[in-house]
Formats: C-alpha cells, structure tokens, sequence
C-alpha cells in the first residue's frame, strides 16, 4: 500500500479495479472523520472477488458490471449507472493500471478524481522453494493477472528459464494482452487465457487439461 490521503471533495461513489484497491481504501478510511458517510458511498467493483473483498471490509453498497468483468465492461456500467449531475467519482488506482478507466469515464462526460493508493514491486529473483516447484514437477500452473505481473515473473525467472521451458507447467493469463507478455519459446498449448477477465473464469483453467493455445 502506498500512503496517500482522501481527496477532501463530496464524491457520489468510488471505483475500484482490484482487491487492493478496495482494503486500501478501508485502510484509509480508519480513524476518517467521515468514515460512516465514506462506507454508505457505492462501490463500483471491476468483478466478484473485488466486490467481495468491498463488503468485507465493511461497505455496503457494492455493485459489479452484471454480464462481464474488465476495465472496459466497469466503465460502460459506471456509465450508465452513475449521474453526472450528482457529483464527481473516485477512483482508487494502482501504480499501474490495466486499461484507462478514468480516461473512459471522462469520456462519457463523468468528473473523475483518480488516486494512486498500491503498487506492485517486481523482486529480482525468485524463492529457491519457488524456483525447485517449478522445475520439479511440483507445480502445476502459474497464474498471471497483469501484463506486469508476467513480465515480471520472467525477468525473476530467468536463471531457471530453460529449465521452465523444458517442464510442463502452465501458464494461464487474465487476458490476450497478458498473454502477450509469455515468452515466444513457450509452446503455445501450455499458455491458456480466460473467457472473461476476471479470477473465477482464471480459476476455471486450472480444470483444463490442457492450455488451448490462445495467444496474442
């Protein structure tokens, strides 16, 4: 979490793209002066487990696109549910974003306030349990949820890379432009993507047998 302050302005509702944004803004409303007023205010969440992680931290007004999930989906409910009229949105970020939600909504003609309260730091290498997992056999798959993330992992990865190509663990993304992000020497059948970006469509994969060679 990245220490930040809520802007001092009367939103009429706050958006957030991840688990982490909805326990950052819990965190920060600990001890508000307001905090009652802040936790009555909507939540637009990104999917289910977002949403699910906003109820749990006490908010009681969490809603989630009905029949998709992904920044792009958010927007279009947000902009279809919020008013205009009614007063500017928050939207509670990561350091790096996956798509423009903030741009999206000003678009649609919404004042949008977007506050930067996480971020992800990529570490240089990984665990030795991590690295002996996959390379033995132990694990099964790697989830990636960010372009970043993937990046990420093979950069960390790249002592035992050859060793991961040689293995059969596979490699399921979030999205195509996730799977972008896996090297072109991985055998397209071990890269799968999920039908919506969201973590139980993720999840789903788990249940396959076998990737299905989607990539961007």
């Amino acid at each position: 979490m990245l220490p930040f302050a809520l802007p001092d302005e009367d939103f009429q509702a706050v958006a957030v793209t991840s688990v982490n944004g909805a326990r950052a803004l819990s965190a920060a409303l600990c001890g508000h002066r307001e905090e009652e007023t802040w936790r009555q205010r909507r939540i637009y969440a990104v999917g289910e487990r977002t949403a699910q992680a906003a109820r749990e931290a006490g908010f009681g007004d969490v809603v989630t696109p009905p029949d998709a999930a992904g920044v792009e989906a958010l927007a279009g409910f947000i902009a279809k549910d919020a008013d205009p009229h009614a007063g500017p949105l928050l939207y509670i970020s990561g350091r790096e974003t996956a798509g423009d939600l903030a741009g999206a909504l000003s678009g649609q003609g919404l004042s949008v306030t977007q506050v930067t309260a996480y971020a992800a730091n990529a570490v240089a290498g990984l665990p030795s349990q991590v690295s002996a997992a996959l390379t033995d056999g132990t694990a099964d798959a790697v989830l990636f949820y960010s372009a970043r993330s993937a990046s990420a992992f093979f950069a960390a990865a790249a002592q035992i890379q050859d060793a991961i190509m040689d293995s059969k663990v596979r490699f399921l993304c979030l999205s195509q432009s996730v799977a972008a992000m896996i090297p072109e020497t991985v055998t397209p059948t071990r890269v799968s993507v999920a039908k919506l970006p969201e973590e139980s469509a993720l999840f789903d994969l788990l249940d396959t047998a076998g990737g299905h060679g989607s990539r961007a």
